[in-house]
């Protein structure tokens, strides 16, 4: 919510990038998606990995004894 709220409160003399409002939000939410991007297949991949040599769930005998 930081991100977006730089480009919908933010000032725009204080920021001197040259954009208007809402091409500001465009860059913002380009910038959200490429963190997206990255940090999704990045994560899915080292959980996946992890949960192969350590599982990530407990047995059901422990999840049914709370």
């Amino acid at each position: 919510m930081g991100t977006l709220a730089v480009a919908l409160f933010g000032d725009l003399q204080l920021l001197d990038t040259g954009l208007s409002r809402g091409e500001q939000l465009q860059v913002q939410l380009l910038g959200i998606f490429a963190c997206a991007l990255f940090i999704f297949p990045l994560s899915l991949t080292l959980l996946v990995l992890l949960n192969r040599f350590t599982p990530l769930r407990v047995s059901a005998e422990a999840e049914h004894q709370g």
